[in-house]
């Protein structure tokens, strides 16, 4: 539904996954290796079928240590 790189670094990249079938497909999943390998972060039973907007951002102010460590989730349930 989403993908985002962290400004800070690049290698960093948070995306939104939704409407799978299996259920720990959803939520936040994180890649510190610029997409090659994931792990979940937030699990969430989110829908998302064809939600195709921004929801996540990076806070550039909040850099420290190569990274933003801050990052807003816009996130939107239906049924």
């Amino acid at each position: 539904s989403d993908i985002v790189f962290d400004p800070a670094n690049p290698r960093r990249v948070l995306l939104v996954a939704a409407n799978s079938l299996e259920k720990p497909f959803h939520g936040l999943f994180l890649s510190t290796d610029a997409g090659r390998t994931w792990r979940p972060v937030l699990p969430y039973d989110n829908k998302g079928y064809r939600d195709y907007r921004r929801q996540i951002a990076f806070d550039p102010a909040s850099a420290r240590d190569g990274a933003c460590q801050t990052v807003y989730w816009s996130s939107e349930r239906t049924s």
